[in-house]
């Protein structure tokens, strides 16, 4: 006598870049994302030359960032709103 098969269970991965969880956190971050070489795929971009590249971007960006993210909530949503959408 056979069972009936289980129904097959469906899994999510869920990924995000994540973000800065203050407004004091927001120029690290930035400095992160761009020095990432998988993001900001420019080759000539190495090493001292890549690390100077995000410094000098996330500088610049940061003022108006912070602004953004001040309007809502100073901090990045996406860290609770990924753990939500996990929880569904």
């Amino acid at each position: 006598m056979r069972l009936p098969a289980k129904p097959a269970h469906t899994g999510v991965l869920l990924l995000n870049l994540g973000g800065p969880d203050s407004l004091e956190a927001v120029e690290p971050y930035l400095e992160n994302l761009f020095r990432d070489p998988f993001l900001i795929r420019i080759p000539l971009l190495r090493g001292p030359l890549r690390r100077w590249f995000a410094r000098a971007v996330a500088r610049r960006r940061a003022p108006h960032a912070r602004k953004l993210y001040s309007e809502i909530g100073g901090r990045s949503p996406i860290l609770p709103l990924t753990e939500a959408q996990g929880r569904r």
